[in-house]
């Protein structure tokens, strides 16, 4: 029987990879914990298992390699549902990775998280979490070139996206009725990290590569795609005000 979640498993992209462990990851892509880790840390629970690689995409494959390996429907295909998967969280957050260069329809993309979701739920999955894709346009990457001609097309994209999947979700027809055995919490990423920017007060330029900390609250990015540890951290209090 079903409960209250005890423990989190995250599938995705650099995101929520927290770095290679036990044959999952490649590394953390920030200057700390992420979001999954620190929403463990104020739960007390564990911390987590995550199936996320840095550069997933939301099928078989990833962004910075050919081969057919580490994205999200791969990682779902790794994934043997484990005894008490009714009393775990499982999160998805991906898209990023099929959409900065505009690479893959956002209607693919679709089908593919639909896809998976259909397939943990129908699993045993009893706490689903799912994450819009945040405006990936804002990061550092976007105020030269290359990607700069790209910025308001990749908006505008992930905005399209973004209304696609909660529909998908949370609409008359959509997952939350169609397996109401699970329960399924939605998390506007995309407003989250909007409302994020005006805390920060450098955020068209990344932090410089490193490990270390900045004075709070001075950069939001760590890297020119990835933010910083302590907007992982916000990200987490908001899922802990949000969902639980």
């Amino acid at each position: 029987m079903s409960g209250k979640p005890n423990r989190l498993i995250c599938f995705g992209d650099s995101f929520s990879d927290n770095g290679f462990h036990k044959g999952h990851g490649f590394g953390r892509a920030s200057n700390g914990p992420v979001w999954g880790e620190y929403l463990c840390q104020m739960k007390g629970w564990l911390p987590p298992e995550v199936r996320a690689w840095c550069g997933a995409q939301s099928g078989f494959g990833n962004a910075s390699m050919t081969e057919n390996w580490s994205g999200l429907k791969w990682q779902l295909k790794q994934f043997e549902p484990p005894d008490d998967i009714a009393n775990v969280m499982i999160s998805v957050w991906i898209g990023i990775n099929d959409l900065y260069e505009l690479q893959n329809p956002h209607t693919l993309i679709l089908d593919n998280v639909l896809d998976v979701l259909k397939k943990l739920a129908a699993s045993g999955a009893k706490h689903l979490l799912v994450l819009n894709i945040p405006d990936i346009s804002m990061a550092p990457a976007y105020q030269q070139a290359p990607y700069r001609a790209l910025r308001k097309k990749v908006s505008k994209t992930i905005e399209s996206y973004n209304q696609m999947l909660e529909k998908a979700i949370l609409g008359d027809d959509g997952l939350i009725n169609a397996y109401k055995n699970s329960r399924w919490s939605f998390i506007d990423a995309a407003q989250m990290f909007n409302k994020l920017s005006s805390h920060y007060r450098i955020v068209d330029r990344p932090w410089l590569d490193t490990y270390a900390f900045p004075k709070q609250d001075e950069y939001m990015w760590w890297d020119n795609w990835h933010p910083m540890s302590s907007v992982h951290e916000r990200i987490a209090k908001e899922i802990l005000n949000t969902v639980f």
